[in-house]
């Protein structure tokens, strides 16, 4: 059935690969504050000028925010594909079990518009979350 496919070759891959995004961005941002501590420590501590090492110390916490800014716009899509490949796994095993009728033509096209609607409501989902602030 194509929305299996969808479902197991798009949906869950997807997924999984914003969940490997969050990961390695929360790496990063974990290893800027790191890095920034680091820099105000050793700036502090060599006696080098308190507005150099407060200059590095600001621009990567800088960085770290902005990190953390997409980090949390890869988590939110993370769950936003997980959710679509849920509830389209749960249309498809309803109406495996005889739940959406018997199949017949003007079952199937309820079948497919339900798809669609949840399909429709993912893409406009991740584009308002990627085009607002």
């Amino acid at each position: 059935m194509r929305i299996r496919r969808q479902i197991d070759d798009y949906y869950r891959p997807k997924a999984d690969e914003m969940g490997r995004r969050v990961a390695v961005v929360c790496r990063v941002e974990f290893a800027l504050g790191a890095v920034g501590t680091a820099l105000g420590t050793l700036a502090g501590g060599l006696g080098v000028s308190g507005a150099a090492a407060w200059v590095a110390v600001v621009v990567t916490v800088g960085m770290t925010v902005s990190t953390h800014g997409v980090a949390a716009k890869y988590a939110f899509q993370e769950m936003v594909y997980a959710r679509t490949a849920d509830e389209l796994r749960r249309l498809v095993a309803r109406r495996g079990a005889g739940e959406a009728g018997s199949g017949g033509p003007m079952e199937d096209d309820a079948f497919v518009a339900c798809c669609k609607r949840l399909i429709l409501v993912l893409n406009d989902t991740w584009v308002i979350k990627w085009t607002t602030k």
